[in-house]
């Protein structure tokens, strides 16, 4: 699927969603267009790439493998390999999708293979307005792009951060859930995926940053500096939360002995209380004359009450002395 938003050098702004009608449009004079291709269509890409002279080895980097996010300069454009956090039906669940910008100072091609977020929001800004970037320039249109991506990785990094809290009440519990500790094993898994990600993207932004891209405004760059200062913050919140998550690990492992030692501590009591009753029951288990008389009809009654008054006192030596 292919969708492009133009330009005109006279204001106009037009829209399209075939190849014919992007073709027809480059041949006209226009000062911004944007082209946006889903799908991972190898013709359609590269038409495209034919008619604005791309490198072919960005577009098989469009379409194959996962590369790390980065910044690679050719003569008069730029092409940008970026990682959204969100997937479109997803609102806080991580789902990390591969984006690929070539930017020059007259145009910007969005590639992705699955939907974005951040592209169909100003997409469809776009085909419902068609002069929505009346005031656009490529660098300012691809810094709100970025700019909205990296704002869903902060909304990534909160949702853990409540999922994180959920966990740690769940692993206070007296008797701890066995799904706490999976839980927290994979919550630490994509804390790491997504710490992973901002850190590359952090690292490829700096040449936005710095002004070495000559189409890329002091203006826009010194926006780029608030959208790294982002991936900052999302960066060190996932290592705040990584350093609470081992909390509840902790938590949980100390539930966990405490509810063993609970158990075990009533078994002992149980055992205590029941050696010396069998201890008894074995000594008048010999077929020996003992007190009181074996000929007595209410002997039993009387060892029977013994070991009951034995109890008894076993069971308020415990209590005095605290042990249960």
């Amino acid at each position: 699927m292919i969708k492009f938003y133009s330009r005109q050098e006279d204001g106009r702004g037009e829209t399209g969603s075939s190849m014919a009608e992007l073709l027809s449009t480059q041949s006209a004079r226009y000062s911004f267009i944007w082209v946006d291709i889903e799908g991972g269509d190898r013709d359609e890409l590269a038409r495209v790439a034919q008619e604005f002279n791309l490198d072919g080895d960005c577009i098989e980097d469009c379409l194959e493998g996962e590369q790390r996010p980065r910044i690679d300069k050719y003569d008069g454009y730029a092409f940008i390999m970026l990682y959204g956090a969100l997937g479109p039906h997803s609102d806080t669940e991580f789902s990390p999708r591969k984006l690929a910008i070539f930017i020059s100072a007259r145009y910007i091609i969005t590639v992705h293979t699955e939907p974005l977020i951040s592209i169909n929001k100003w997409r469809d800004r776009l085909m419902k307005k068609s002069n929505g970037a009346k005031d656009f320039g490529t660098d300012h249109f691809f810094y709100l792009i970025v700019d909205s991506m990296v704002d869903n990785y902060i909304v990534v990094s909160e949702a853990y951060d409540e999922r994180l809290d959920a966990l740690e009440e769940r692993s206070l519990l007296h008797t701890p859930e066995p799904d706490v500790l999976a839980g927290a094993l994979q919550l630490r898994r994509q804390m790491l995926d997504l710490r992973r990600l901002a850190s590359s993207l952090r690292e490829a932004l700096h040449p936005l940053v710095t002004g070495d891209l000559d189409f890329i405004s002091d203006k826009i760059s010194i926006e780029f500096i608030h959208v790294r200062d982002h991936l900052t913050h999302t960066i060190e919140m996932v290592d705040n939360l990584r350093e609470l998550l081992n909390g509840v690990r902790d938590n949980y492992h100390a539930s966990l002995s405490l509810h063993a030692n609970a158990i075990m501590q009533t078994l002992t009591i149980f055992a205590s209380l029941f050696l010396p009753l069998s201890l008894i029951a074995g000594i008048y288990g010999m077929n020996t004359p003992l007190w009181p008389s074996v000929e007595s009809p209410n002997s039993f009654w009387v060892i029977i009450g013994a070991m009951g008054v034995l109890i008894i006192t076993m069971l308020g030596f415990y209590k005095r002395n605290k042990w249960f």
